[in-house]
């Protein structure tokens, strides 16, 4: 999940960048061990979730990434309706 003040890091991310550049560092952001999945969150990010791979689904020249919630990170401890992710 984006919070406005992470908008730029993620803009920063998503860019086309080879396996050996380090994204959080190109993004200006702290990785955070996750709990179910072996790779990082973004510490400042309100929320993380843990997903584990589904699917990809080709669309035209780029493709969709489907994934399964293995675990929600609250890192600001504020509560939300869990039966949203439903």
């Amino acid at each position: 999940m984006v919070s406005e003040p992470l908008v730029e890091a993620m803009q920063r991310s998503s860019a086309n960048v080879g396996p050996l550049q380090n994204e959080f560092e190109l993004a200006g952001v702290t990785p955070k061990p996750c709990k179910c999945v072996n790779v990082p969150a973004v510490l400042e990010a309100p929320i993380a979730f843990e997903l584990k791979l589904n699917r990809i689904i080709p669309v035209g020249g780029d493709h969709l990434v489907l994934g399964i919630i293995e675990h929600i990170i609250n890192f600001l401890s504020f509560s939300f309706d869990k039966k949203l992710m439903t």
